[in-house]
C-alpha cells in the first residue's frame, strides 16, 4: 500500500462535531481513512474537549497513536484531563512512554479558553509549558537513543524548553516519517520565527516526508508561506492560497463534505 500518510484533523469542534453532533460525512471519511491503513496517526485540535472525546469512541481499537487536543491526551480511549491539573512528573513520564511505545508524536498545543495563545498570562499554559521540561531529560536518556523511532517536536516561546528538546532531537538517530504542521501548531513559535520558516525547518528535519498534507480543517493558509512542493491540500472551509493553485502544487481542493469530495480524497490517498 505504500508509505502511510498521516492525517491532520483540525478544528474538530467546528468541522467534525457541531453542537456535540457528528458531521456524518466527515466522521465516516475519517473512519475509512483509519481503516485503510494509510493513516496511522490522528492529531486533533479543537477548543471543546467533548468534541475529541465523542469523536474517538467509534474508532476505539482502530489506531494506537497519541492524540493531543488542547492539553488533553487520549490513547485508545484512555482519557487524561490534563487541562484540569498540572502535568506532573509521573504523568509526563507516562505520556512519553506511550509516545515511544507507539512511535507517535507528542506535539503539545497551548490553547487558552478564549482561543488565543497567551503563554505569559494564562495559568494553564504556564503550568503546562513548565511541565514540559520534565520530558526533556527522558528524551536524552538511553531509552530515546535506543528506540530511535519517533521525534518529539515542541515549538514554544520558552527558549530553555526549546534548547532541551533540540538536544534530544540531535541525540536521536532516527525519526518518524512525517511531521505535519498547521497554523494551530505554529501560533506558539518563538519570537522572531516566521511560520513559513518553521514549516520549512520541519520538512528539513523530516527528510522522508512525502510532502502530501491532508487537512480536514481550515488552517492551511500558512502553506503559502512555506514554499512546499507536492502538497496535497484539501481544505473545505478555507480559501485556497492562489499562489499554490497557480504553481500546480495542490492535488485537489473540494468544498464541503459531500460523497464526491470523500471519494476524490480517498482516490488521491490511494495513489502512489
Amino acid at each position: 500500500m505504500g508509505r502511510p500518510l498521516f492525517l491532520l484533523a483540525a478544528d474538530l469542534d467546528g468541522t467534525l462535531v457541531r453542537e456535540e453532533r457528528f458531521n456524518p460525512s466527515a466522521v465516516g471519511l475519517l473512519l475509512r481513512l483509519l481503516r485503510s491503513g494509510r493513516c496511522r496517526l490522528v492529531f486533533a485540535t479543537g477548543r471543546h474537549p467533548l468534541a475529541l472525546t465523542h469523536l474517538l469512541r467509534p474508532f476505539d481499537g482502530l489506531f494506537s497513536y497519541l492524540v493531543c487536543c488542547d492539553g488533553a491526551c487520549v490513547l485508545r480511549g484512555d482519557w487524561t484531563a490534563l487541562w484540569a491539573r498540572r502535568l506532573d512528573e509521573e504523568l509526563a513520564s507516562r505520556i512519553l512512554d506511550l509516545v515511544l511505545e507507539h512511535r507517535g508524536i507528542l506535539w503539545p498545543q497551548l490553547h487558552t479558553p478564549s482561543g488565543i495563545y497567551a503563554l505569559e498570562d494564562d495559568p494553564f499554559s504556564r503550568g503546562y509549558l513548565a511541565s514540559l521540561g520534565v520530558l526533556a531529560p527522558r528524551l536524552e536518556g538511553e531509552g530515546w537513543r535506543r528506540e530511535g523511532v519517533c521525534r518529539l517536536v515542541v515549538y514554544s516561546r520558552d527558549e530553555g524548553v526549546l534548547r532541551s528538546f533540540a538536544r534530544a532531537l540531535r541525540a536521536c538517530p532516527g525519526g518518524v516519517e512525517v511531521t505535519f504542521a498547521g497554523s494551530h501548531f505554529l501560533d506558539v513559535l518563538p519570537r522572531g520565527v516566521s511560520k513559513g520558516a518553521a514549516l520549512r525547518e520541519i520538512l528539513r528535519l523530516e527528510g522522508s516526508f512525502p510532502r502530501r498534507l491532508i487537512s480536514l480543517g481550515d488552517h492551511m493558509n500558512d502553506l503559502e508561506m512555506a514554499d512546499l512542493s507536492g502538497v496535497f491540500l484539501c481544505a473545505p472551509d478555507a480559501p485556497l492560497p492562489l499562489r499554490l493553485r497557480a504553481q500546480g502544487r495542490v492535488g485537489a481542493v473540494h468544498r464541503g463534505w459531500g460523497p464526491h469530495w470523500a471519494r476524490s480524497l480517498l482516490r488521491a490517498i490511494r495513489s502512489p
